[in-house]
């Protein structure tokens, strides 16, 4: 089994089907044991090599599990060969999610399970995800901010933000990870204007910019970055 302790799921591809290619045991055995040389070998690429990659078998139906764990850090050193910390959420995510899709494609080929023996696929991607919906979500609320929505909107989108982070922080077991996403976040954050420009034809109340300002500082606090 994977060490857990501070670590996080970065990509898992789940399947379960009825294994129309798998006449016998010798050839279930073969599928598992490449399956464990495809997730590794693709883990390496995709990834980094000193991702951890756990694999779990369940009798029956087939039903599999793999698993990638590590550290945002360790994916994310290289952040800085990116014009800015949401390009590499961007990338990193992009190739999680590839490396979950890839792994669920090679075990329903090898299983020769199509449509009608398929109960079950998923390709997931873990706090990579989450991080990524939230970096995006940071850039909407940015170009929201130039005249795309009303300050009364972005103050909901900020409402939201805010929760997003709130879970993606709380689920960081790594100390290295909450300070790098930490401070990644902060750069987006700061990028958000005190006050938001209207949209065409339209107005921005004092009452909706200060509800909007009230947002953005309750943002702010997460990085330590209200004036």
């Amino acid at each position: 089994m994977a060490d857990y302790i501070n670590k996080n799921i970065l990509s898992q591809a789940y399947i379960h089907v009825e294994p129309v290619a798998l006449d016998s045991e010798e050839d279930i055995d073969r599928l598992k044991q490449h399956i464990k040389d495809f997730a590794r070998t693709r883990s390496d690429f995709y990834l980094h090599p000193d991702v951890d990659v756990e694999i779990e078998f369940e009798e029956g139906s087939l039903k599999a599990r793999v698993t990638v764990i590590g550290t945002l850090f360790l994916l994310l050193q290289g952040v800085s060969n990116y014009p800015d910390f949401r390009e590499g959420a961007v990338l990193l995510y992009n190739d999680s999610k590839r490396l979950a899709e890839y792994i669920v494609s090679e075990m329903q080929f090898l299983s020769g399970a199509k449509h009608q023996d398929v109960i079950r696929l998923e390709s997931r991607t873990g706090v990579v995800g989450s991080l990524n919906k939230v970096t995006r979500q940071l850039a909407y609320i940015r170009r929201a901010s130039e005249g795309s929505l009303t300050a009364s909107e972005i103050t909901m989108q900020l409402q939201e933000v805010q929760d997003e982070i709130k879970k993606l922080l709380e689920n960081l077991s790594d100390q290295q990870d909450i300070e790098l996403v930490t401070n990644g976040l902060k750069s987006l954050a700061d990028t958000i204007p005190s006050i938001p420009k209207p949209p065409k034809e339209k107005t921005n109340s004092p009452t909706a910019i200060g509800l909007y300002q009230r947002e953005r500082r309750s943002l702010r606090r997460y990085f330590s970055l209200d004036e």
